[in-house]
């Protein structure tokens, strides 16, 4: 596989370039998992997250600069924490300037299956998106989201952000919190409901729109910058409906 023109793979747990990452161990996530005495006895990183992966590319970290937008990888082992499925820590994106909603972002299956859980922040709709390799999946504003590995093997995810929405942080304590989302996915795609909340709204079962070319996020990117860079910002529309209802 490629990302900016470099190939690659996926060597059991890492990949074949080199390049700095920050992994996310057991004690990382206290307070997002269901079971927290299960989490306590793994010892092994849940997932791994190599940052701004544009500067592998000269052109690409030129054009990356130019219009204010970053990409990244995720790497997430399979398996289960106490029966359920490995998953990423929940967040909220920051605030679009001038904007009540919060910045969209992008994400890419690159290798592996995906179910993509996404909660308003109102806590009154629930999204449960399915996902496999080729798919490119949107986080619309004001979605606290997590990236659940459902898959035999490692999931492999390359996601696009505006800069400033990296700049300004995430916020993780809309879901620790209450210890995740307001449900939990479990082995057997079996969702189980977290007593931490009141409100459970009925799960939208969903598959990726197709609203952006079948493209990887890093070739669209290469072809049209200004198109990515006005969905990351929350600046386009598409037909009659916006891009995130």
């Amino acid at each position: 596989m490629k990302i900016f023109g470099n190939e690659f793979e996926v060597e059991g747990f890492g990949l074949s370039f080199e390049w700095d990452y920050e992994s996310r161990m057991p004690p990382d996530s206290m307070g997002f998992y269901r079971d927290s005495g299960a989490l306590a006895k793994e010892t092994e990183p849940l997932y791994r997250m190599y940052r701004y992966v544009e500067k592998l590319d000269a052109d690409a970290e030129r054009l990356a600069k130019e219009w204010d937008l970053n990409f990244n990888l995720t790497l997430l082992r399979n398996g289960d924490v106490g029966g359920e499925l490995i998953k990423t820590n929940g967040h909220l994106h920051v605030k679009v300037p001038g904007m009540d909603d919060s910045f969209p972002e992008a994400y890419h299956v690159m290798r592996g299956k995906l179910c993509f859980l996404q909660m308003h922040q109102n806590g009154k709709i629930f999204r449960a998106i399915s996902a496999a390799e080729g798919d490119t999946v949107i986080v619309p504003p004001n979605y606290a989201h997590v990236l659940v590995n459902v898959g035999q093997g490692p999931l492999l995810m390359l996601d696009a952000n505006a800069g400033e929405s990296m700049r300004g942080g995430h916020d993780y304590g809309f879901v620790k919190d209450r210890q995740g989302l307001c449900y939990y996915l479990m082995r057997g795609m079996e969702f189980v409901k977290n007593p931490n909340y009141t409100e459970f709204p009925p799960i939208k079962r969903e598959n990726p729109r197709g609203i952006l070319p079948k493209k990887q996020l890093d070739e669209l990117f290469m072809e049209n910058p200004a198109f990515l860079e006005k969905i990351l910002k929350n600046r386009i529309r598409m037909g009659e409906e916006s891009l995130f209802i």
